[in-house]
This record gives C-alpha cells, sequence and structure tokens, in this order.
C-alpha cells in the first residue's frame, strides 16, 4: 500500500496498491485505488480501479466527489494531474503541467508543483464539465532550491512546503534509497520545512522574500520533508 490520503468524511483512507510485489523506490509504481474503512477495516476497490495505473500524490476534495492524482507513464498520458471520479469511471486532465496536487480544504483552490522551481495555486471552477482550473492564484518560485510536497492548513489559509537543494539522496542514511530526493524514501540533505500565507500573491520569489511571506519551520536540513497539518484536540 502506497500514499495513503483521507477521505472527505474522516473515517476512510484511500490508498494505492502496490504494482510490484518487491517494493521500489519510484513513486508511480502503482496499480489501482482501494478504500479503507479506519473503524470497520473494510477495504473497497474503486469502481474504476482496474483502469487506474502509475498514479500518485492523490487528494479527494471536500465533497468527497472527486480525487486529483498525478499519473505518471499511464493510463494514455505521458505525465498529467487528473481529476478522477470517486464513485465513478469519468476521468479527466486538469491540462495543468507538473505532479503532486492537493485539494484546499475549503474546496476552492488546488496547489501543486509545475515544476522542480514552482508551487502554483489555482482557483477551480466547480461549475464547468468537467470542472477545471480557471485562475493561477499564487505562484512560490525559488530559482536555486527545490520546492515540493506542498500541503494545506486547516483554514486554507497557510501552505507548507518542502525546500532543498538537488540531490540524489545519501546510502549511508539507514532505511534510504538513492533517487531524486524528493521522492518518497529518499534522503534529502539540508531540505527544510516553509509555511507561505496565502494573501500574500501573486508571486513570491523566496530569494527576496520578506519575513512577511514566508517563514521556515525548521533549521536542522535533517531531510525535512512531506509535511501534514492537524487540528490539535479540545
Amino acid at each position: 500500500a502506497r500514499q495513503p490520503c483521507w477521505t472527505n468524511n474522516s473515517n476512510t483512507i484511500l490508498y494505492l496498491p502496490q504494482e510490484y510485489s518487491k517494493w521500489n523506490v519510484v513513486d508511480y509504481f502503482t496499480k489501482g485505488l482501494v478504500y479503507y474503512n479506519v473503524e470497520t477495516g473494510e477495504k473497497r476497490s474503486h469502481p474504476n480501479s482496474d483502469k487506474l495505473h502509475h498514479l500518485y500524490n492523490p487528494s479527494m476534495s471536500p465533497d468527497g466527489k472527486w480525487i486529483v492524482s498525478t499519473v505518471h507513464a499511464g493510463m494514455g498520458f505521458k505525465h498529467a494531474i487528473l481529476l478522477i471520479e470517486a464513485e465513478g469511471d469519468g476521468i479527466h486532465s486538469l491540462d495543468i503541467p507538473g505532479c503532486r496536487p492537493t485539494f484546499s480544504p475549503n474546496g476552492k483552490y488546488v496547489a501543486w508543483g509545475p515544476g522542480d522551481h514552482e508551487i502554483a495555486v489555482g482557483e477551480i471552477d466547480w461549475e464547468a464539465n468537467p470542472p477545471r482550473v480557471k485562475k493561477k492564484w499564487l505562484s512560490v518560485k525559488d530559482k536555486v532550491n527545490k520546492v515540493y510536497h506542498v500541503d494545506w492548513s486547516p483554514n486554507s489559509a497557510f501552505l507548507s512546503i518542502s525546500r532543498g537543494v538537488k540531490s540524489d539522496g545519501d546510502l549511508s542514511k539507514p532505511g534510504t534509497h538513492q533517487s531524486a530526493c524528493e521522492i518518497v524514501g529518499v534522503y534529502a540533505k539540508d531540505w527544510n520545512l516553509i509555511t507561505v500565507p496565502l494573501d500574500q500573491g501573486p508571486e513570491i520569489d523566496l530569494s527576496k522574500a520578506s519575513a512577511d511571506q514566508f517563514h521556515q519551520i525548521t533549521q536542522d536540513g535533517s531531510s525535512n520533508k512531506e509535511s501534514d497539518w492537524f487540528t490539535s484536540a479540545q
């Protein structure tokens, strides 16, 4: 099982079954999609699971109707960001470049990485058929460092981002592999986490940004990446 994420009802996760019996660090070696109820232990394949191939980084819309995901060398696409019906067979390209998309909790936006050095936020037109990204709302750029793994704060007001230098990992670290350092299972030397407020757009150049435009969360560069947000229990 790879690349799990929560569905909209908070008692079920979705995950992508591994394509091969032996694990490989390549992030898109997946085949199918499964829903798993954490309360009952029930597993259920997506209705169109047999046609879902080489997906990674899925995210479900807050209304539970759509999954956004990257596909790489599968399903008739070389590389694309797809909208997939959560309980149907609809599959549509969002026609935006890049990878690792994620919906905002308020359902208004999708964030993704158009390339190694940019994180973008786009406004979604849910009235279109199929839905589409109608406007780029924010662009966060870094000409020197890679920026990846964007995630949303629960109030949809902030982004967290992994940021660091290009490398191919460090095999001296335990349990790690060699590949592009942004990939799961690869050590990312000198990578740290930052947060960016959504209202500082339309463009933020991290090499020139002020303290109001971004905040660095971690400082030690110990492969800090792939952050997630949570709301503390009251």
